[in-house]
């Protein structure tokens, strides 16, 4: 399962409590590839200098179907756009997949002197 920390949940009685909340069920794998103006991987992103650098993201999730489909075999491999392999796993279960990635451009990150 895929989960958000929530810091505004409501319980029975009415009083705030921090909880985690699923958000996205079946989720095999979910990637970020952080890329810098150069176009390198920036390897540790959360650095206040890289963070700074940083002007796309790579994203990537794989959902599977909830139950199996034992008549199914998926021999497919899931890489990213970096080829990284993304689930190992999911190679010759019986589950069916669905994997989208795009590439997000930040563009309130770009310096004055870039296009």
């Amino acid at each position: 399962n895929l989960q958000r920390f929530n810091s505004e949940i409501y319980d029975a009685t009415n009083s705030l409590e921090d909880a985690w909340q699923v958000i996205a069920t079946n989720i095999d794998a979910l990637n970020f590839i952080f890329i810098d103006r150069n176009n390198n991987i920036i390897d540790n992103p959360t650095t206040d200098a890289n963070r700074d650098t940083i002007r796309h993201i790579e994203m990537s999730i794989i959902a599977r179907t909830e139950n199996r489909d034992h008549k199914y075999k998926d021999s497919k491999t899931y890489t990213n756009k970096q080829g990284d392999e993304l689930c190992p796993t999911c190679n010759n279960d019986h589950y069916h997949h669905q994997q989208l990635s795009s590439t997000i451009r930040l563009r309130n990150f770009t310096d004055a002197n870039e296009d």
